[in-house]
């Protein structure tokens, strides 16, 4: 199976059917043959199709799969993955080494993705057409309901707080992070960090000065066409 369904338009297919399969199969090799296939429909398997297949095999069966896709620059396939970590997460009182393990990833899968450059387009994200800001807006949430579980761990507090926070530009910092952090209820160290992070940007924004209006004729000149005098 080598179809390359990267420059496919899965979003109106339904891949329930497929996931349902390798459940029923009972096949791990299989698995692990379709890694590539797997890593690029990842986004069109629903993550409850997802979390059946976790259980089934067990997530370290998927490392693969998942580095691959965290990886992939694919804002919308890694919101899924980290979506995904946050309900497996979520289901546990006591979360075992893979599902860290892959928790311990998520700096380095930010990383890959521009998160900051929002822009305007849109993207079929879990089911239904959202905004990049709206997309990026959920994964930072499940990454605060996720960093409750990495509160003694400094350097992973600091790189996935650095990743959020690398390029706080006006639009991402109002249409991203603070309605993140305004929703969640998850005051971590991460949540810490991230409102420090915000706070000291409008804080600083606040000290810069307005720079002086021109008042005289020279106003309606640019440097590019002020006149020039001398010898023709």
């Amino acid at each position: 199976m080598d179809h390359d369904f990267k420059n496919q338009d899965c979003q109106n297919l339904n891949f329930e059917a497929l996931a349902k399969a390798l459940y029923y199969l009972d096949d791990v090799a299989l698995i692990q043959n379709l890694n590539k296939v797997l890593s690029d429909l990842f986004g069109s398997i629903r993550i409850d199709n997802w979390i059946s297949l976790v259980k089934k095999y067990h997530l370290d069966t998927f490392k693969e799969i998942f580095l691959s896709v965290g990886n992939s620059n694919n804002l919308y396939k890694i919101g899924t993955l980290i979506g995904l970590l946050k309900k497996l997460a979520q289901e546990q009182i006591k979360l075992d080494s893979s599902l860290l393990r892959q928790i311990d990833h998520i700096p380095n899968y930010i990383n890959t993705n521009d998160i900051h450059n929002i822009g305007d387009s849109y993207l079929y994200y879990r089911d239904h057409s959202l905004k990049k800001a709206e997309v990026a807006t959920l994964l930072i949430l499940d990454i605060l309901t996720l960093s409750t579980f990495k509160n003694k761990d400094g350097d992973w507090i600091r790189s996935t707080s650095g990743q959020i926070t690398k390029s706080l530009s006006r639009k991402y910092l109002n249409k991203v992070v603070v309605p993140a952090l305004l929703e969640s209820d998850h005051k971590s160290l991460l949540f810490n960090s991230l409102l420090d992070s915000c706070i000291k940007k409008l804080s600083d924004k606040t000290k810069e000065k307005p720079k002086p209006l021109k008042t005289g004729p020279e106003r309606f000149l640019t440097p590019n066409i002020m006149p020039r005098y001398g010898k023709c």
